[in-house]
């Protein structure tokens, strides 16, 4: 993730409201993050769910150069 683009995060979550920001501060920006980290798992689950067959792919378990 480009360091920018955190900046402007942390920026926005905690910066007063008067100020253009949502005034969070270090524990409501924590919730948020965590409440994305969560909401993205599951997106990722659900995507992995509804793959044709409903299975996983296998892992690589050789290296691209080996015969």
């Amino acid at each position: 993730m480009p360091n920018v683009l955190v900046f402007w995060i942390a920026f926005v979550l905690t910066e007063p409201a008067a100020k253009g920001g949502l005034d969070l501060g270090t524990s409501g920006s924590s919730a948020v993050l965590l409440a994305v980290l969560f909401g993205l798992t599951q997106v990722q689950e659900h995507r992995t769910a509804a793959r044709p067959g409903g299975e996983e792919q296998d892992p690589v378990t050789r290296r691209a150069d080996s015969p």
